[in-house]
């Protein structure tokens, strides 16, 4: 029988807005290169975000990345900060 592995963390150890924006991009069907093309963020960034590896990443980076994203990522981001980072 194989374990399977799950992503957890507690929110002081990682950003919250990382999964906001992981579920608009979901919603939103783009890829990781084109939100790196409209953004300026690169892509080796994006992928170690939504792969689990960045903790803390800048708020600049993440406005940017949302925008990217779209109108959901900047809506994602505004109901992260309103929640607190809570879901």
């Amino acid at each position: 029988m194989k374990a399977k592995l799950y992503h957890t963390y507690l929110f002081k150890d990682k950003c919250p807005s990382i999964d906001y924006l992981r579920t608009a991009k979901a919603k939103v069907g783009i890829s990781n290169s084109k939100i790196a093309q409209v953004s300026g963020v690169s892509p080796g960034t994006l992928n170690n975000w939504f792969g689990g590896t960045t903790r803390r990443p800048q708020f600049a980076t993440i406005v940017a990345a949302a925008r990217g994203i779209g109108p959901e990522g900047t809506e994602a981001l505004a109901r992260c900060l309103r929640n607190g980072g809570k879901k």
